[in-house]
């Protein structure tokens, strides 16, 4: 079984997330998702629309479970705190269990597992920096899940800090000019003006990039070492179908049977899943051995795509995008 953590940010302002608009703070996005998670009403204005095709069964509501519902009052606090319209003015953390029997459904126990993220908040630093604003457990959509929001304030620092905390920045490649030569610091004031800066060694300093680290990677890992910690016997991510996510450039230009190869790997995927639970080793390693050729198959297709966009790119002088998932899988 999976437990997946998934992390969305809410900014004061709409965001603009590939295709479909992400409301803000500030036009009601959190009161959006507050009457979702709450079951009180869907507002079709405000909620994205994966939200909107979320199928939930009503004979099930009434195991849904609020630790902790999301006051009116403290949306109003978070409003009138100085904030940029990009701010992350809160986020939320979504806790999902996934590849359960019928009978697990049914028979799943929200406090035990609620105790499981409580301790996994508690002990992550980052994270206990926020408050949290809104606790909800979901047991009538597919999977059984948690929503734990919090806000973006951190009361240790007094701002809205979410990307210094989360996704700080750190130094990326070295930088080259358009000749793919290495670029070096220069002193930008005083006598040495213009002059490169030097290490004790008497060495140029090189230039880099400076990039947002992946906070979210970093902390589904964490995640993954707690469930491993804690003795239960979910996974954080699928082993295969994990690896299967594509830009909508790549996927665009797949073929048809390509697209239904990654269907067929999905399936397979929750069918060694079941294996593994039914004790059927024989037809786990079976199962790994064709899904192991399969992803290789297709990932070796969308590196190609993504290659031949790269050429592209370059020709045109566009900054090349970061290849390193793709590298990691052998063909």
């Amino acid at each position: 079984m999976t437990a997946v953590l998934r992390i969305q940010k809410i900014n004061f302002g709409d965001k603009q997330e590939s295709s479909k608009v992400v409301r803000g703070i500030q036009n009601g996005g959190l009161i959006a998702l507050k009457l979702h998670n709450e079951r009180k009403d869907v507002n079709v204005r405000l909620e994205m629309k994966s939200k909107q095709a979320t199928h939930i069964d009503e004979a099930r509501s009434n195991k849904n479970l609020y630790f902790k519902e999301l006051s009116f009052s403290e949306i109003i606090k978070l409003k009138q705190k100085e904030h940029r319209n990009n701010s992350v003015g809160a986020f939320e953390m979504v806790f999902d269990f996934q590849d359960l029997t019928e009978s697990e459904h049914e028979n799943f126990d929200p406090i035990k597992h609620k105790s499981l993220i409580d301790k996994f908040i508690k002990e992550h630093e980052k994270i206990s920096n926020f408050d949290i604003i809104s606790f909800t457990y979901h047991a009538d959509e597919k999977n059984n899940h948690f929503h734990v929001q919090f806000s973006g304030w951190n009361e240790n620092s007094c701002s809205f800090n979410f990307n210094e905390i989360f996704n700080p920045k750190v130094q990326g490649d070295a930088m080259l000019d358009k000749d793919g030569n290495q670029i070096y610091i220069k002193h930008n004031r005083g006598k040495l003006r213009g002059e490169y800066k030097l290490d004790e060694n008497g060495e140029k300093i090189k230039k880099f990039q400076m990039v947002r680290e992946n906070g979210t990677q970093k902390l589904q890992d964490t995640w993954a070492v707690h469930l491993k910690e804690n003795g239960n016997k979910y996974t954080h991510k699928k082993a295969f179908t994990s690896v299967l996510h594509f830009s909508k450039s790549v996927w665009n230009k797949f073929e048809e049977n390509t697209r239904k190869q990654k269907y067929l790997i999905r399936e397979m995927e929750n069918e060694r899943i079941r294996a593994i639970k039914e004790e059927n080793f024989e037809l786990v390693i079976e199962l790994e051995t064709l899904l192991n050729s399969a992803v290789i198959e297709v990932m070796n297709i969308a590196r190609d795509i993504q290659t031949d966009q790269a050429v592209h790119r370059a020709k045109k002088g566009i900054k090349l995008p970061n290849y390193k998932q793709l590298n990691n899988i052998k063909g």
